[in-house]
């Protein structure tokens, strides 16, 4: 059942993402699984429960949060996108 609500873009099927705080839980970061196909943005691999997702702003502004502008990547993924930017 957890498979189902989560296909739905419902995250709080997976505990540890339920306690991340900031606007991310808003609903935004759901919408964007759901759209990415519980897919990284940045790698292509799926999303495994328990995982560090991070939501990420495309243009480095985290004041932006317009949907074009935002994607959910690994953690990993993440690391090397502002590393590669240095």
């Amino acid at each position: 059942k957890d498979d189902d609500s989560l296909a739905d873009g419902n995250i709080s099927a997976l505990p540890d993402w339920s306690q991340r705080e900031s606007k991310l839980y808003d609903g935004t970061s759901a919408k964007l699984l759901k759209k990415q196909n519980h897919t990284c943005a940045r790698c292509g691999m799926r999303f495994l429960p328990g995982e560090d997702i991070h939501l990420h702003h495309i243009d480095g502004n985290h004041d932006n949060w317009k949907p074009k502008n935002l994607e959910m990547i690994h953690q990993s993924c993440h690391q090397y996108t502002h590393m590669s930017r240095a």
